[in-house]
């Protein structure tokens, strides 16, 4: 009798058990059917990737709300766009100008008209220019190799300026060389006026064209890496310290690895032309001079940095 009573009881619990199930189903199927068209999507989604891990669709693609004026995320390969913020809104650009000028260089190089080892000589139009620099001084002849590493490290406008007076033959036709280049990578949106990024009236650019032009330059010139990767390096035999601001490279394990590239923990006298304005340190690599220059330079330029 007991072994009757325990098996009638098993079938009214897994008679139960089907009920629920069948009303739960019921009930799944009754909420499918009310709701909106781009909810329905959203769970068809979910349940074809149950078994990984799958987030709600606003957290899948956040609305990211950037403190920045203009702003666009893409792929390296393809291409596609992931994020953008005001993409086609015409600014300045100050130093990623440099990108381009760096892409003229290296396709120079690739073309065989240059290699590295190429000298350049330093003019005195590229020695009056302003911002961040290495203090270049007219006469002084420095490789290509060199002041690419100025450029790439330190954002020199004087070592920019050097290299585009040897790709062009002068700066103004280095910068039609420029314009022409952005508009064969339908940089609509792009006019330069100089090889370095100062502010000059109509010195315009945006995140989408600067993004293709940062594309083109990874895609087929990836020897830039190397200069972009270095931590620390020397000019003048060691006594130009080339320092680059971008902490990442102490602090990420996957950059670069040129290894040689240290920082020295001690003191420099860091060095400027008196009669030229400090260049500004903000978001840009620092040179630090650790001798006298010679000619133009007194001690009235000396300033003491610890680094």
């Amino acid at each position: 009798m007991e072994r009757k009573n325990f098996a009638v009881l098993c079938a009214a619990v897994l008679c139960f058990w089907l009920f629920a199930l069948a009303l739960g189903t019921a009930e799944g199927v009754g909420l499918r059917a009310v709701m909106h068209p781009e909810e329905r999507a959203v769970s068809a989604d979910i349940e074809e990737t149950a078994e990984g891990i799958l987030l709600p669709a606003a957290a899948a693609a956040p609305q990211l709300d950037l403190n920045c004026r203009a702003a666009i995320l893409i792929e390296q390969g393809s291409g596609r766009v992931l994020y953008e913020k005001n993409a086609d809104e015409r600014v300045p650009i100050a130093s990623i100008t440099k990108v381009m000028t760096l892409l003229l260089a290296f396709e120079a190089v690739h073309d065989g008209r240059l290699t590295m080892e190429t000298p350049v000589p330093v003019s005195e139009h590229a020695y009056h220019m302003g911002g961040s620099q290495i203090w270049l001084e007219p006469g002084e002849h420095f490789t290509l190799d060199e002041m690419i590493k100025a450029i790439c490290v330190s954002s020199a406008n004087d070592a920019a300026v050097a290299v585009a007076e040897l790709v062009g033959g002068s700066e103004p036709v280095f910068v039609e060389q420029m314009n022409a280049r952005a508009a064969s990578l339908g940089m609509e949106q792009t006019s330069f006026r100089n090889a370095c990024g100062l502010d000059a009236e109509g010195h315009l650019s945006t995140a989408r064209d600067v993004a293709a032009m940062s594309r083109t330059i990874l895609n087929t010139c990836p020897e830039v890496l190397h200069y972009t990767g270095i931590w620390t390096d020397t000019l003048r035999g060691g006594a130009t310290q080339l320092v680059n601001t971008n902490k990442l490279l102490r602090r990420y394990d996957h950059r670069p690895q040129d290894r040689h590239h240290r920082r020295r923990g001690h003191l420099h006298l860091g060095q400027r032309h008196p009669e030229r304005p400090f260049p500004h340190r903000g978001d840009i690599g620092r040179t630090v001079q650790r001798r006298p220059l010679r000619r133009r330079h007194d001690s009235a330029g000396l300033r003491l940095r610890g680094l």
